[in-house]
């Protein structure tokens, strides 16, 4: 789960992955009313439990990206990155970008190599 304004409204949106399935869910609130709008839903090609957001390609817009295990085990054996091509009409996501990856349970993004773009860890 991952709290994050993905859309630039300046509210945070509810970002969920569980089993094969992404939701992100608008936050509608407005002064002393919590609301979140039925979630856009991404499918997810595999089990996924952990779910982070970063702006991979410096446009300012943070992407989703989640480690899947494509055997059903408790080692990442892949990253998908979805790519978040909102506009003010709508939350949208394009189809993944796959990364092979080896091992470790959960990611997270941060500048490792202090080049001021994240790294996946």
């Amino acid at each position: 789960m991952d709290i994050k304004d993905m859309g630039g409204d300046g509210k945070p949106k509810l970002i969920i992955s569980g089993t094969t399935k992404i939701s992100v869910f608008k936050n509608n609130s407005v002064p002393g009313h919590f609301a979140l709008l039925p979630a856009v839903t991404i499918a997810n090609p595999i089990y996924s439990y952990f779910v982070t957001t970063a702006v991979m390609d410096g446009d300012s817009k943070l992407h989703i990206l989640v480690p899947c295990n494509l055997s059903f085990g408790y080692n990442i054996s892949h990253i998908y990155i979805y790519k978040n091509v909102s506009t003010s009409a709508g939350i949208a996501f394009a189809p993944p970008i796959t990364f092979t990856a080896n091992g470790g349970y959960a990611i997270t993004t941060a500048d490792m190599g202090g080049n001021g773009k994240p790294d996946v860890r």
